[in-house]
């Protein structure tokens, strides 16, 4: 992708795809990834295609319709699919939240994770994704970049930006709570209006229009006021509107603001606006590494309870989120390069000496003399393994 500018073209979307069901969630993402330059992505309305719901040449997705949030698990088997066709960009699009192991795993690997409302619009939750966003190039220009036959590359290269500070994200966009705060409330709607035109969504029209009748409402009381000559309000009537009507504006203008400042986020996105992403990607993996140990603790105390929960097995899909193991003994090579982020041939490797040792390894010393591990995998190995 040669182009990485950021004009307006960037926060556009598909047409809107009010979403109802699983067949509407998987609609919505082919959609969104078409705009995005896979202009081949189609619903692969299910069979046996390793789980995956949406494909294209260059990229594949699996899209979640469910009350719970995405794990670790659930993103390290797209993985393992996409370790069967290297080169092609991996999607999750869910209707939750994900885990902070899940948002670690998708960091390491250049999985682009989605969250998307029910409105069908969309919001990157992995750097990847936020990278996707802010590129989107035009599917003509990813034609000419990518001619057919040629593999885009699994992972983007992501820059690396500086925080910015507070004065450059208030220029971003600033105008969206200066103009409730300097109108006294009555042209709070002007903001809404805009970011209606932008997003398309049904929530910020009648947002839009609630504040519409809100500023007419405030004009209204200030009109119909009392006032002497020099504008002041006259008796007891007087001075009750003119109370009623700047509570009402105060309260419109801090209820507009709070909710601006979430929307001026989406729309005036600038590199370095996500400027704690850095302290919250370190608590994910530090809470990443305290479920490793969790789950290693019950491996030891309790093998049943671990096998059970489908420790190391994040291809059983039991939904338990370890922090990222893998039983040696017993996954399949795809698994073992998925969680280890180690090379398929290396994988096979592995499960290759486990057959010759009667499928069992009693130690990862065993693993090491049997197989060439390079030294740069095999603190890897010692991190999310278990036997």
């Amino acid at each position: 992708m040669a182009s990485s500018t950021h004009g307006p073209q960037q926060w556009q979307q598909p047409p809107v795809h009010q979403i109802s069901s699983w067949q509407d969630a998987e609609i919505n993402a082919a959609s969104w990834m078409r705009h995005w330059g896979h202009s081949d992505a189609a619903v692969t309305n299910g069979g046996a295609d390793g789980g995956i719901d949406v494909r294209s040449e260059r990229a594949l997705a699996q899209v979640k319709y469910l009350a719970a949030a995405v794990g670790r698990p659930d993103l390290q088997r797209l993985g393992g699919v996409g370790l069967g066709e290297p080169g092609k960009q991996l999607f999750f699009f869910s209707g939750t939240d994900y885990t902070a192991t899940a948002l670690e795993y998708a960091d390491a690997t250049g999985m682009a994770l989605f969250t998307y409302r029910l409105d069908g619009s969309m919001a990157p939750a992995s750097s990847a994704a936020r990278h996707v966003m802010r590129v989107s190039p035009h599917p003509q220009s990813v034609a000419r970049a990518a001619p057919a036959g040629t593999a885009a590359p699994a992972r983007i290269p992501l820059p690396v930006r500086e925080p910015l500070g507070w004065k450059e994200r208030w220029k971003a966009g600033g105008w969206y709570l200066g103009v409730p705060i300097l109108s006294a409330g009555v042209f709070a709607a002007v903001p809404f209006w805009h970011a209606q035109a932008r997003l398309n969504r049904p929530e910020l029209r009648s947002l839009a229009v609630a504040y519409s009748v809100a500023g007419v409402a405030i004009m209204a009381v200030h009109g119909v006021t009392p006032k002497d000559a020099q504008g002041d309000p006259v008796g007891a009537l007087g001075g009750i509107l003119q109370t009623i009507a700047v509570l009402f504006a105060l309260v419109v203008v801090i209820a507009a603001c709070v909710k601006l400042t979430q929307v001026r986020r989406e729309i005036f996105q600038r590199p370095g606006w996500e400027s704690p992403v850095v302290d919250l990607h370190a608590d994910q993996v530090t809470q990443a590494r305290a479920r490793r140990a969790q789950a290693r603790s019950l491996w030891v105390n309790d093998p049943a309870a671990a096998r059970e929960l489908g420790i190391g097995r994040p291809d059983l899909g039991r939904g338990y989120d370890d922090g990222g193991l893998v039983d040696l003994n017993t996954a399949p090579a795809v698994v073992i390069a998925s969680v280890c982020g180690v090379d398929p041939v290396l994988a096979d490797a592995i499960v290759a000496a486990r057959t010759r040792r009667s499928g069992v390894f009693y130690g990862l010393g065993e693993v090491l003399i049997d197989v060439a591990v390079p030294s740069s995998v095999e603190g890897e190995l010692r991190e999310r393994t278990v036997l």
